[in-house]
């Protein structure tokens, strides 16, 4: 019985991993909206503050460089949306970046020919800026230290590097209901839709 039970609790966590949903905002266009949407996203993106850093209209892709913020110490800075990520981001070096997707029922189709809807997705993850080699003393911090990889300094490797901690939807949410407004569609209609599509 307990055999059986340890099974099935591991066909169960494993099964979760499976079932993840791809998070982000969602909301669909007509296709004769591609354009402005690509427009309004850049723009939209620009006055938030992020260095746009890869626009490909044709594979329908827009990117940006990580963004930084110190939450409390940046109050200009409007990426947070609760006490909390304004909170997580003073305490942490964390950076934000977005991405922006639009795609068809038709994956070879050419989103600026196309003629079916399309539909654009806004996702927004939170970076940690993190030190390798950072070796963390369990008893007081002021004695951790660091190990140095000499190897990977004469590859010129960083000694820095930047870790996907989590999605930021909420920010994502608000993006999006800014591109929306920016190519003139009323937010409060269901055309807007936050999910898996």
């Amino acid at each position: 019985m307990k055999c059986a039970l340890a099974i099935l609790g591991a066909v169960v966590v494993l099964m979760q991993g499976c079932a993840g949903t791809r998070a982000g905002v969602v909301f669909v266009l007509d296709a004769g909206a591609y354009d402005s949407a690509i427009d309004a996203s850049r723009s939209v993106l620009r006055d938030a503050g992020f260095e746009i850093d890869r626009v490909d209209a044709e594979a329908g892709i827009i990117t940006t460089l990580l963004k930084p913020t110190a939450g409390f110490a940046t109050p200009w800075d409007g990426d947070q949306t609760t006490l909390g990520q304004e909170t997580s981001d003073l305490l942490n070096q964390q950076h934000r970046a977005v991405t922006i997707t639009f795609a068809s029922d038709d994956p070879d189709a050419d989103l600026r020919l196309t003629t079916e809807p399309i539909t654009a997705r806004v996702d927004v993850v939170i970076y940690r800026i993190r030190t390798s080699g950072w070796k963390i003393e369990t008893e007081t911090i002021s004695r951790s230290s660091f190990s140095r990889d000499p190897i990977a300094q004469s590859r010129g490797s960083p000694g820095r590097f930047a870790q996907p901690v989590k999605r930021d939807d909420k920010l994502a949410q608000r993006l999006s209901a800014r591109i929306q407004t920016a190519m003139g569609f009323d937010i409060g209609s269901p055309m807007a839709e936050r999910g898996n599509q």
